[in-house]
C-alpha cells in the first residue's frame, strides 16, 4: 500500500483561509492530504488533478474541488497559471452545522456557462484580489 504525506497548509495569522496563485512550468505536486477543502482554478494553461483513483483535467477558467482528508495530487505538462484556495476543517466546522458529514461534488465539468458556474469564478478571482491585497503579493 502506497503512503502519502500530509500537507501542513501554512496560513496567514488571522486570515480565515489561504490563498495563493502560482505560475509554473510542469507543475508536479505528489498525490498527499490535508484537512482543508481546496478549491483549484485554472487561470491559464491544463492541469491533471488526481483524486482518489480518479484523474480529471483541468482546462483554463475550469475549477475543482477537493474535499477535506482526500487524497489528491496534480501535475501539468506545460505552462499552468493556478489560483489556489483552501478553506481549514475547523473554520468551516465552526460555522456549518455538521460540517463533517458534508462533502462537496468535486468536478463541475459539466456546469460550464451555467450561472452558478459562472459566479463561482467570479468569487474566486474576488477571494484572491482581495486575499492577495492584504498580503502584498
Amino acid at each position: 500500500m502506497q503512503q502519502y504525506t500530509h500537507e501542513n497548509v501554512r496560513s496567514i495569522p488571522h486570515l480565515p483561509i489561504y490563498c495563493d496563485r502560482y505560475e509554473d512550468y510542469r507543475q508536479f505536486s505528489p498525490r498527499h492530504w490535508h484537512d482543508h477543502i481546496e478549491i483549484i482554478y485554472v487561470v491559464s494553461g491544463s492541469l491533471q488533478v488526481v483524486c482518489g483513483e480518479n484523474e480529471y483535467t483541468l482546462q483554463e477558467n475550469e475549477f475543482f474541488v477537493i474535499n477535506s482528508n482526500k487524497i489528491h495530487g496534480t501535475q501539468s505538462y506545460e505552462r499552468v497559471r493556478v489560483l489556489l484556495v483552501q478553506i481549514p476543517y475547523v473554520y468551516l466546522d465552526s460555522y456549518i452545522d455538521d460540517y463533517g458529514h458534508i462533502r462537496f461534488r468535486e468536478c463541475y465539468d459539466t456546469e460550464h456557462g451555467s450561472r452558478k458556474y459562472e459566479q463561482m469564478k467570479s468569487l474566486l478571482k474576488l477571494i484572491a484580489h482581495i486575499y492577495l491585497s492584504l498580503i502584498h503579493i
